[in-house]
C-alpha cells in the first residue's frame, strides 16, 4: 500500500489539478484545525483582553493610536499598527467580542497558504505540499492562531518578506523589493524581534544576476519600504524627544548585558534552539534536536550534490547568519523572540523530507515518507489537546452572573489589587464593557489577592475562581489615590486605554540615554 502512495507522491509534479486539489484540501483542513471548538479555545488572557479593550476604546473615541504595547525588554513601545489591525477586526467582524481572535485565525490560514506558494516558487509542487502539511499541523502555529498579541502577526510578514525576496530574484522587478521592505517594516512594527529581518535588505546587494546599479537601487527601494510603516511610531517618538528610540539603543548597547543569561554554544546548539525547533515541528525536544542537525547536514550535502538553487542557497546563508545573531543576543529569551524564524524552520524541515524523494532508490524514498508521517503524528500529539482546551470565558461569565444577581440593573467599576489578578480583571473588564455594564462611576468592585498581605476582606462577593470584594466602603477619592499608588488599580476600559495609549502629549516618555555620550565613553 505504501509503495502505491509513494509512487503517487513521487509522480506528483505533472498534474496541476492534483496540486490544486491538494492545496485546497490542506487549506480546508487548516481552517478546521484553527477554528474547531473556537468558542472554548480563543485565548482571553490579560494581555489579550487589554489589547482588545484598547482597540474598542480607540474606536469609540475616534482615535488612531500611534504607538503599541510596551516591550517586555525595556521602557520602549512597539508600533501602533498592531492596534490598527485589532481595530480593523472589530470593523470587519462587529458582531463578536472575539473578532481579533477570528482575525488571528484567518491570518494563520493565510500563512499556511503563503508558505505553500513560497514552496512552489522556491522548489516545486511536491515541496509546496510538504511544507503546507508541516505548517498546517505545526504546534507553534496552531497555538498562536488563537492567541492575540503583537508577536502573533510577525510570522505572516516574515513569510511575505521571503516570498518578495525570491520574487525580486526571479522577476527582477522593483515592486517586489518595495513590498519586501513594507513587509519587513510591518514585522518590526509588530515586534522588535523582527529587526533581524533587515538582513534581507542587505541580501539584495549580493544577488548575482543584478548589476551594481540594480543592486543599489533595489536596496534603496527596500529601505524606503521599511521606512513607511515606521512613520507613525517615528512621528509619535519625535514628540517624545525620540526617547523611545534612545531607550531601544540603550537596551541594545547596554541594558541587555546587565542581566546574566547562560549563552554558550553548547546550550544554544543542543538545548535552546532544538527545543524551539521541536515546538515548531515534531513536538519533542529530541525530535527538534534531530531535525535541527539533520536539516543542516542535508542542506550542506545537497549543495555538493548540486541539488540547491542559488535562491535556496542564499536562504540557507541568511538562516545561518540569523542563528549567529540569536546566539550573540545577551537578553532574556522567550518563544516570542523567535517567531520570525518559524518560516525558516519549516522550509528546512520540508527540504530535508523533499531530498529523500530526489533519490531513485525506493528504500530512500520510503524513508522520506516515513519521516513525514512520523512528524504528522508527533505534531498531532500536541495539537489534539488544543481541540479540548477550555478558556476562562465560562468563569468570567459566572462572575458576571453573580454580580448581576447581587446588584441587578447596575453597572460596575472594576479594580485589581496591585494588578496581581490581571488574568481575571482585564477579561472581566472587556466582557462587562461589551455587555454595556462597565462604568467608572458604577458599583466599585475589587479583585483581591490571596494571602496575609492582602487588604482585609470586608464585603466579599465571591471567593472562586477569584476573590472579589465590594469596595463601597472606600471613597472614590481614596480609590483614585490608591490607583496612583498602584494599590487598587483601575482596570476600567477608559483607564486601561489612558494608561497604555495616553502618551500623546509631548515628552511623556523619558530616556537618560545619549548616543553621543555612549560613543565618547567608548572612545
Amino acid at each position: 500500500m505504501h509503495k502505491i502512495f509513494l509512487k503517487r507522491l513521487d509522480n506528483f509534479r505533472p498534474s496541476l489539478d492534483k496540486y490544486k486539489a491538494s492545496v485546497t484540501l490542506i487549506t480546508l483542513l487548516t481552517l478546521v484545525i484553527r477554528f474547531y471548538n473556537f468558542p472554548n479555545r480563543w485565548g482571553i488572557g490579560s494581555d489579550n483582553a487589554r489589547d482588545a479593550i484598547i482597540a474598542l476604546e480607540a474606536l469609540s473615541r475616534h482615535q488612531l493610536p500611534l504607538m503599541g504595547p510596551f516591550s517586555s525588554a525595556g521602557p520602549f513601545v512597539t508600533g501602533g499598527i498592531y492596534y490598527w489591525l485589532v481595530m480593523a477586526s472589530y470593523i470587519i467582524f462587529p458582531f463578536s467580542i472575539s473578532s481579533p481572535w477570528i482575525l488571528t485565525g484567518i491570518i494563520s490560514i493565510i500563512s499556511v497558504v503563503l508558505l505553500m506558494y513560497l514552496g512552489k516558487i522556491l522548489i516545486g509542487k511536491r515541496f509546496s505540499i510538504i511544507i503546507g502539511i508541516l505548517a498546517m499541523l505545526s504546534p507553534q502555529y496552531v497555538g498562536k492562531s488563537i492567541e492575540l498579541g503583537n508577536p502573533t502577526f510577525v510570522t505572516v510578514f516574515a513569510i511575505l518578506t521571503i516570498i518578495c525576496f525570491v520574487k525580486v530574484w526571479q522577476k527582477n522587478e522593483i515592486i517586489f523589493s518595495f513590498l519586501m521592505g513594507i513587509s519587513i517594516g510591518l514585522a518590526i512594527s509588530m515586534h522588535y524581534e523582527a529587526i533581524n529581518l533587515l538582513i534581507f535588505a542587505l541580501a539584495v546587494l549580493f544577488i548575482p544576476k543584478f548589476s551594481l546599479k540594480k543592486r543599489i537601487t533595489t536596496f534603496l527601494v527596500t529601505c524606503l519600504g521599511v521606512f513607511i510603516p515606521s512613520l507613525p511610531i517615528l512621528y509619535w517618538d519625535a514628540h517624545q524627544s525620540f526617547a523611545n528610540t534612545r531607550n531601544i539603543l540603550d537596551y541594545l548597547l547596554i541594558a541587555q548585558y546587565r542581566i546574566y543569561v547562560p549563552n554558550s554554544w553548547k546550550l544554544f546548539l543542543f538545548n535552546y534552539f532544538p527545543v524551539y525547533w521541536g515546538r515548531v515541528v515534531g513536538n519533542f525536544y529530541w525530535v527538534g534536536l534531530a531535525l535541527f542537525f539533520a536539516s543542516g547536514l542535508t542542506f550542506f550535502l545537497s549543495i555538493f550534490r548540486k541539488r540547491v538553487s542559488l535562491q535556496m542557497f542564499f536562504l540557507g546563508i541568511i538562516f545561518l547568519i540569523l542563528l549567529f545573531i540569536n546566539k550573540s543576543y545577551r537578553g532574556e529569551r522567550t518563544d516570542d523572540y523567535l517567531i520570525y524564524l518559524i518560516p525558516f524552520i519549516l522550509i528546512f524541515t520540508a527540504f530535508l523530507i523533499e531530498q529523500f524523494f530526489t533519490f531513485r532508490n525506493k528504500l530512500v524514498k520510503s524513508l522520506g515518507l516515513i519521516l513525514l508521517v512520523f512528524l504528522i503524528l508527533m505534531n498531532w500529539l500536541t495539537i489534539k489537546n488544543a481541540f479540548i482546551y477550555k478558556n476562562a470565558i465560562s468563569s468570567e461569565e459566572m462572575i458576571i452572573k453573580t454580580l448581576n444577581q447581587k446588584y441587578p440593573n447596575q453597572k460596575f467599576s472594576i479594580y485589581d489589587y496591585k494588578h496581581e489578578n490581571s488574568g481575571y480583571s482585564l477579561p472581566l473588564s472587556l466582557l462587562l464593557r461589551n455587555a454595556g455594564e462597565l462604568d467608572k462611576n458604577g458599583v466599585r468592585i475589587g479583585i483581591n489577592c490571596y494571602g496575609k498581605d492582602c487588604p482585609g476582606k470586608r464585603l466579599t462577593i465571591l471567593t472562586t475562581p477569584v476573590r472579589i470584594e465590594s469596595l463601597s466602603f472606600i471613597s472614590p477619592a481614596k480609590l483614585a489615590e490608591d490607583d496612583k499608588k498602584g494599590l487598587w488599580v483601575s482596570v476600567n476600559a477608559s483607564s486601561v486605554y489612558d494608561n497604555q495609549v495616553g502618551w500623546l502629549n509631548k515628552d511623556q516618555l523619558k530616556s537618560t540615554f545619549s548616543l553621543k555620550n555612549y560613543i565618547i565613553s567608548k572612545l
